[in-house]
Parts: structure tokens; C-alpha cells; sequence
């Protein structure tokens, strides 16, 4: 892991804010949507876009890659980085889903139970996951806190061993692996039977 320190520096409380409002905007897609078709006067028949699904999907696609770069400074390997950036990119699609916090004010107009219930855990996982991203953005821009993103909480079994390198992780998960200058032939976890401990043999043997 890299050691290098994120320096505080006068643009981190500009920068903090500007994710606020990053965040605040993605909160309500749906209205931010309309509000931008309103003030830049685009007619509809007229319009690239026409879905607000596509603020949600483009914000949540830049945080992924943020949280890509950051992890590469901070001194992940890409496919551990790759990894936490997909996990962060999917949380920014529960953020910034396009889901009206606003319904839940109309929550007992909704006749049917079931849909009821489901509204709420909805608003419930947008709000956490939107929360939970801001913290860690937050904690990264004002307290200079360089390996937020690399230690976040990870859904992928791959990121658990952040020490292990690409030779190790192959051999944990190998059957066997040949040491090409000894010539030993190891047995590695994945060996169920038949192989001993350790077996001699030499390159040109045509056994």
C-alpha cells in the first residue's frame, strides 16, 4: 500500500461543497431532470434524452470512476480497484436512483400493503447508499483521508486479501505449481489427492 498522504489544502472545503451539491442533485433525479429540460428549453419531440434514468447512470458511472483512481493512487492493484470501483458504481445507481423521496409523505395513499412496504425499504437503501457515499467522499476531500476508498467495505471475496499478490493468490488457489529452478513440484490447496507434499523431478525427465 502507498503511504502517501492526501496534503489538506484551501480547495478542499470548495471541492467538499461541490459534492454536496453533486450529491443533493443526484438525490432527486427525476426533478433535476426536469428542472434543466425547463431552464435549458428543450422541447421534448427535440430532446437527446428523455429519461432521468440517465442523470442517475452517468453520476453513478463518475463515482465509479473516482473511486477507481483514487484506489490506483492509494496503491491497489487494478482488478482490486476495478472491483471496489464496481461496488461503488452500484451503490451510486441505489443513490441516485430515480425515486422520489417525496412519495413517502403520500405513503398511506397507496392502497395495497405490499406496495407500501415496498416503497419504504426502497427510500430506506436510497438513502443509506447515498449516506454511506457521501461520508466516504467526504472523509477523502476535507480529512485527507487517502485510503478511504482502497479500506471500504468490500462485497467482493477477491478484495479480502489486499496483501496477497498475484503469484500468492494463483498458488492459493492451485492444485500444484512447479518451481522452474529447482524443479519441485508443490502441492497446493486445491489438491484434494494424489499428489505428495513435495515431488522431485527434473526438467527433462520423460517420465
Amino acid at each position: 500500500m502507498s503511504d502517501n498522504q492526501h496534503q489538506w489544502d484551501p480547495w478542499s472545503l470548495p471541492t467538499a461543497f461541490l459534492w454536496i451539491v453533486f450529491f443533493f442533485a443526484g438525490l432527486d433525479p427525476e426533478r433535476l431532470f426536469y428542472v434543466l429540460r425547463e431552464v435549458g428549453r428543450v422541447d421534448v419531440l427535440h430532446a437527446m434524452v428523455n429519461s432521468s434514468h440517465f442523470i442517475t447512470v452517468a453520476f453513478a458511472a463518475y463515482l465509479g470512476v473516482y473511486a477507481y483512481q483514487r484506489c490506483l493512487e492509494y496503491g491497489l492493484s487494478r482488478i482490486d480497484a476495478k472491483a471496489r470501483a464496481l461496488q461503488f458504481g452500484l451503490l451510486g445507481l441505489v443513490a441516485f436512483l430515480s425515486f422520489s423521496l417525496f412519495q413517502l409523505l403520500h405513503l398511506t395513499d397507496i392502497p395495497v400493503p405490499n406496495l407500501r412496504v415496498l416503497v419504504v425499504v426502497v427510500a430506506f437503501a436510497k438513502v443509506s447508499a447515498w449516506f454511506y457515499l457521501l461520508i466516504i467522499v467526504l472523509r477523502y476531500s476535507v480529512l485527507g483521508q487517502t485510503e478511504v476508498f482502497a479500506n471500504m467495505i468490500s462485497l467482493f471475496p477477491s478484495t479480502h486479501r489486499p496483501g496477497g499478490t498475484g503469484e500468492d493468490l494463483g498458488k492459493a488457489s492451485s492444485v500444484a505449481w512447479i518451481d522452474t529452478q529447482s524443479g519441485t513440484v508443490t502441492k497446493g490447496p486445491a489438491a484434494t489427492s494424489g499428489i505428495p507434499e513435495q515431488t522431485r523431478s527434473r526438467a527433462n525427465d520423460g517420465s
